[in-house]
């Protein structure tokens, strides 16, 4: 129907107009309190809409900013406990040196070991330091190189084959011939005390002193395992890996631990240190022994291949793997055992002495041990001192890391970090053995050094981190300064709004009474008709 076909007076004209503005006020009205927002796209008010906009985008920008500056706060925090470790193993290492001092003046007798020899025979052999002295029965060979006397066959006596001995190592000039000049410094018995006596004393290890026994050869054998302790070594042949030529026993390798043995290394398990268990090393040597001398490279490096047959006990019974004879002097080693060669199955047994290697200063060196020991906690947590990947203690690679306080360039702050290892602290190395208390000065002197280091860096911290506590403080603030900003452009105010919409429902009320007036008018006109 066309519009000219209707005629409205002006009254209900006018009244219909103000219901449809009333209408889209009140439309306008209810979106701000359904959405607490004055302005809710750039048609409602351009300027007013993208000015908000910019506002929560910096406070956005802001807001990432203050997390970066949260976690370099963790990232201060962690190196900060690390150092406070750090400098705790520093002072117990410090107290572990100042303890030493008083200790030194006995550290040469650390350089020294014993030799005792038991049911020793002749053709039995002696190695120290690289130099292997043979037993006699015949009496002239006393002054011949590398011999010594032990008594007419049958009349052995081990008494006289140390004392014969002794004089035989100290004959023979071992400061040309063995460059650590280890020399017998008295006999009890039938044991020798060795030590060495070079001008700067070095310490007597497993390796060089040795024993091998000989007499009748034949292809069986038995190894009988006595009081053998962490770190000595038995020989077989130069068996094991090629690498080491030898087996270790060990009290503390975690795979020797839990397998029995580590064929990897040659060391086999004897028990934990104090409760040493022969039979259970006796086994798991035999096991060490099968899993090494199995295999034709280890025949080809080994050319009589001996292996583990058996184990009873304390004994280990062997053979040539491929029929070679062989004799006493094939198994050597330190340490306290017994090896019997047979001339067959019946054939005789041959014994040989024991070996035993023992510090004389046991104070220093268990001292040096717990120092060495803190220096490996040190390098440690240095290591552990991180915060997601972020190490500024770092070990040996310390990180560097930039804190980011704004957008542009150099607004920021640089952490850089240090090598808090034992290494980079200069404490790791023990000076000459502790053998003076100079030597152990030095040490002292050394820790405390680095405690000043890590003192130094802890201020520097503590400084950076006041920093970045402060600008995080600030993008906070300035963060709830954009927002509310943003929000005094674009939100509503509900109370306002509220009476404007209680306001236009009173005038949609009262613009329907009108119109409802204004048309009465013509429905008079109605009246004529009737």
């Amino acid at each position: 129907m066309s519009l000219d076909a209707i005629s409205l007076t002006s009254g209900m004209r006018a009244n219909l107009i103000s219901l449809q503005n009333i209408a889209t006020e009140t439309a306008t009205t209810q979106q701000h309190l359904a959405t607490g927002k004055k302005v809710n796209s750039a048609l409602d008010n351009p300027t007013e809409f993208f000015a908000s906009q910019n506002m929560m985008s910096q406070a956005s920008s802001l807001s990432d900013l203050a997390d970066g500056m949260s976690n370099g706060i963790q990232m201060i925090q962690s190196a900060n406990t690390g150092i406070t470790g750090i400098q705790g193993l520093l002072a117990s290492a410090k107290s572990v040196s100042q303890s030493a001092i008083g200790n030194t003046g006995a550290v040469n007798t650390m350089n020294s070991a014993s030799v005792t020899l038991s049911s020793i025979l002749a053709g039995d052999n002696i190695t120290v330091d690289g130099v292997t002295f043979t037993a006699s029965n015949t009496m002239a060979d006393q002054t011949a190189a590398g011999k010594f006397y032990i008594g007419a066959a049958g009349s052995e006596n081990d008494n006289m084959a140390a004392a014969n001995l002794a004089a035989a190592i100290n004959n023979t000039g071992l400061n040309t011939a063995g460059a650590k000049d280890i020399q017998a410094t008295s006999v009890t018995g039938s044991t020798i005390n060795l030590a060495s006596e070079a001008a700067t004393p070095v310490n007597i290890l497993n390796t060089d002193v040795a024993w091998g026994a000989s007499g009748s050869a034949g292809p069986t054998g038995t190894i009988t395992l006595n009081g053998v302790v962490d770190g000595d070594i038995i020989q077989v042949n130069n068996e094991g890996m090629p690498a080491f030529n030898w087996y270790t026993a060990t009290s503390t390798d975690p795979t020797a631990i839990a397998n029995g043995f580590n064929a990897a290394t040659g060391l086999f398990y004897i028990g934990p240190a104090g409760s040493e268990n022969m039979t259970t090393a006796a086994a798991n040597l035999a096991a060490l022994m099968a899993a090494t001398t199995s295999t034709p490279a280890d025949m080809v490096a080994s050319a009589k291949d001996i292996v583990a047959v058996s184990h009873a006990g304390n004994q280990i019974s062997i053979a040539s793997g491929n029929g070679s004879n062989f004799t006493g002097a094939d198994i050597a080693g330190s340490g306290s055992f017994t090896a019997n060669v047979q001339a067959g199955a019946l054939g005789p047994a041959v014994s040989g002495g024991t070996i035993s290697i023992n510090p004389a200063n046991d104070t220093l060196s268990q001292l040096m041990a717990q120092y060495t020991g803190i220096m490996n906690q040190i390098d440690k947590e240095a290591a552990d001192s991180g915060f997601q990947g972020i190490n500024l203690l770092g070990g040996t690679n310390p990180n560097a890391v930039t804190i980011n306080f704004g957008s542009s360039t150099g607004d920021g702050l640089a952490l850089a970090g240090i090598d808090a290892s034992s290494t980079g602290l200069g404490t790791n190395l023990i000076t000459a053995n502790w053998g003076t208390d100079a030597n152990v000065n030095t040490d002292i002197a050394k820790i405390d050094a680095a405690t000043t280091t890590l003192n130094n860096y802890s201020s520097n911290l503590s400084s950076n981190l006041s920093i970045i506590t402060d600008r995080q403080t600030f993008s906070t603030s300035m963060e709830n300064v954009l927002q509310t900003g943003s929000s005094n452009l674009v939100n509503a105010d509900t109370n306002q709004e509220g009476a404007n919409m209680l306001m236009l429902q009173t005038q949609q009320s009262l613009g329907t009474t009108a119109l409802s007036l204004a048309s009465q008018s013509a429905q008079s006109v109605l009246k004529l008709f009737g």
